[in-house]
């Protein structure tokens, strides 16, 4: 009877110390996830490499599988959306962006400026500058990057670049300035009781369409509008305007004065690609 009954308590021990390893498998499953988008985020192939989820690149692809299922899907195992708890963070960097996208965007060294030229008959006060050139060179992904002009206008970005599209939160500014050097547009804003302005600026981006420099056949079936409408904190004025070397800033939404800046900026990056990049803002899906 003894014998039986010690063999029946070591049985039950093995069972207990079985459960207790599994909630370490997600676990290491996320950050194995975490962990690839480190090691391919930086450099010029980045986390996207030059085509990203929404491009050409082959990295793309295992970089979604790596944080989708190790990093994403543990999460939701771990942490699902039942019972009030959180959805699970699906941008690109993570819990970093917050940090990457508040806070103060007050150039501490100033690019220099070429050019300011104020908007006639603006009602929005609309200038519009532009830039000798920061650079171009690819840094780590997810870092906070500084630059010279608020809104950014050129300057060392990730090497991934964000997909040509709006965006309802704000994503960090390195995505967005890769999106320049190819030729895109970016417009962005910092008010948060603008609603009505917004779908006016969604409705230009509209009519604007794609870029003519991306079609290949006359109706531009598909083509890439290389445009980027995103919040952005750390405007010093409610909207703006970015592209390469050029910036233009207004207290206010004013048709005219975007839809002047995107005609005469739209794909003159320095390198000209239209393939759409990464959507950062929901990458881990």
């Amino acid at each position: 009877m003894r014998r039986s009954m010690l063999f029946l308590l070591g049985a039950g021990m093995l069972a207990c110390s079985g459960e207790s390893d599994n909630p370490g498998a997600p676990a290491s499953g996320g950050n194995g996830g975490d962990a690839g988008s480190a090691a391919s985020g930086g450099g010029s192939s980045g986390r996207g490499g030059s085509g990203g989820r929404g491009g050409s690149a082959g990295s793309g692809e295992g970089g979604a599988d790596a944080a989708g299922e190790g990093g994403a899907d543990a999460a939701g195992e771990s942490g699902a959306s039942d019972g009030g708890v959180p959805a699970v963070d699906r941008s690109y960097c993570g819990s970093l962006t917050e940090s990457l996208t508040t806070g103060s965007g007050v150039p501490v060294t100033p690019a220099t400026e070429l050019s300011e030229t104020p908007v006639a008959d603006s009602e929005c006060g609309a200038v519009e500058r532009t830039f000798a050139s920061e650079g171009q060179a690819h840094g780590e992904a997810c870092v906070d990057l500084a630059y010279g002009t608020n809104p950014p206008s050129s300057g060392t970005h990730y090497g991934t670049w964000a997909a040509y599209r709006e965006y309802g939160t704000a994503i960090p500014r390195g995505f967005w300035v890769h999106a320049l050097e190819h030729g895109a547009v970016v417009i962005a804003y910092s008010c948060t009781d603008c609603d009505a302005e917004i779908e006016r600026a969604r409705e230009l981006i509209a009519e604007l369409g794609p870029d003519p420099l991306c079609c290949s056949e006359p109706t531009c079936t598909g083509a890439s509008t290389r445009l980027i409408m995103t919040p952005d904190p750390r405007l010093e004025s409610r909207w703006a305007a970015a592209a390469w070397g050029a910036t233009l800033v207004l207290d206010c939404f004013e048709e005219a004065p975007f839809r002047s800046f995107v005609e005469l900026h739209r794909g003159r990056g320095p390198e000209g690609v239209c393939a759409d990049g990464v959507d950062v803002e929901n990458y881990q899906n």
